[in-house]
């Protein structure tokens, strides 16, 4: 498909099953994001021109994401849901629980057009 020219930064990128349906409608994933090393392996095989990093988003600081200040058009992102998803353990200790706030975050630097963030039941009830 004919690149719409839209760049794309995945944040919980995982293998890249989220951006590989915004890459065959003709975006461009500019950067996937993740701590997870299988993953993101998989992930470069998925995106070959994308770049990586492997780093957990609490630890990734203001001025990366400075960077990317009004170069990206679109973040999407996935974040961990297992404290308190319905088919999760629901431990409301999970400290993944509260990384869709490291989401926030990161839109607020990049500033990009478009947001898209997998919502799950109980994202803001049960964390």
């Amino acid at each position: 498909m004919k690149s719409n020219g839209l760049k794309v930064v995945d944040l919980f990128c995982g293998i890249g099953g989220f951006s590989k349906g915004f890459e065959n409608a003709g975006f461009n994933i500019v950067l996937g994001i993740d701590n997870w090393d299988v993953a993101l392996e998989t992930f470069k095989k998925n995106h070959n021109n994308s770049k990586t990093l492997n780093a957990d988003v609490n630890e990734v600081k203001d001025e990366y994401y400075q960077k990317l200040k009004n170069k990206i058009d679109v973040v999407i992102g996935g974040p961990p849901c297992q404290g308190f998803s319905m088919s999760g353990k629901r431990d409301v200790n999970d400290k993944r629980n509260t990384l869709f706030e490291e989401m926030i975050r990161a839109v607020s630097i990049i500033n990009p057009k478009v947001i898209v963030m997998e919502n799950v039941v109980g994202l803001l009830s049960r964390r």
